[in-house]
């Protein structure tokens, strides 16, 4: 039995959302597996919230659940793309948050799964402000 993954995708949109309110108008949706059942219905969770707001531009990208190539996705689409309002990265979120990092982007709301949940802890607090990284800057 696994977690019902339009629900996942479904919370973790409303609760970005419900951070940003209205102010959102830009949303980065990095998505992981094409085909994968798994990540077809994350992404139709999200977009039953998403589709609701307004005029949200919805850039999304395709990272194959993989840190490097999320890295590489996320950093072409900043620098073609600028800036977003938020985030949504599925596993490999650790790329995503190195290439916004790396172009100095700001820290915004973010809904993120590590690989096989690796690192969701440390990177939540990390981005709360709660701890801070051993190297680096954020």
């Amino acid at each position: 039995m696994s977690e019902n993954q339009l629900e996942l995708g479904w919370l973790k949109a409303q609760t970005v959302m419900d951070l940003l309110g209205s102010k959102a108008q830009k949303f980065l949706m990095v998505n992981g597996l094409p085909g994968n059942a798994t990540d077809r219905d994350r992404r139709a969770g999200m977009t039953s919230v998403l589709d609701k707001v307004g005029s949200l531009e919805i850039v999304e990208l395709v990272s194959n659940w993989d840190t490097g190539s999320s890295q590489k996705v996320a950093s072409d689409t900043l620098a073609t793309h600028g800036q977003f309002d938020a985030v949504e990265s599925r596993h490999g979120s650790l790329g995503t948050v190195n290439a916004m990092q790396a172009a100095g982007h700001p820290i915004v709301p973010m809904g993120a799964l590590g690989e096989n949940g690796a690192g969701k802890s440390t990177l939540m607090t990390i981005m709360s402000g709660d701890n801070r990284p051993s190297e680096g800057v954020l």
